[in-house]
């Protein structure tokens, strides 16, 4: 009980007014912390996680692919990333996630 769980939120709009949570549509998670919003598209057994002008292209193993701007890579950390890949990978097909799924 002593470690913060990941808040979820069913709707793109109960999403939009939080903080620090995650939103999961079909085949994508999103997490917003102050503002920055990261996302993992899982699409041809890729992970594409974007945030800012940050592309990273993840294969079904979790390896790095491709980078799409090395210059910002240096100083982003990857464990939101791989946070989000697990969640995702393990919640996409609960059905609480797939009644809300948004095409």
């Amino acid at each position: 009980p002593y470690i913060t769980k990941p808040k979820f939120y069913l709707t793109d709009e109960s999403f939009a007014k939080e903080n620090n949570c995650y939103f999961i549509g079909g085949n994508y998670i999103k997490y917003k912390n102050d503002g920055v919003i990261e996302k993992i598209t899982y699409e041809n057994n890729m992970f594409i996680y974007s945030c800012n002008s940050i592309k990273i292209i993840f294969n079904h193993n979790y390896e790095i692919v491709s980078i799409g701007s090395e210059n910002d890579f240096k100083n982003k950390l990857l464990n939101k990333a791989s946070e989000m890949i697990y969640l995702l990978s393990n919640l996409k097909d609960n059905s609480i996630f797939k009644q809300f799924d948004v095409k």
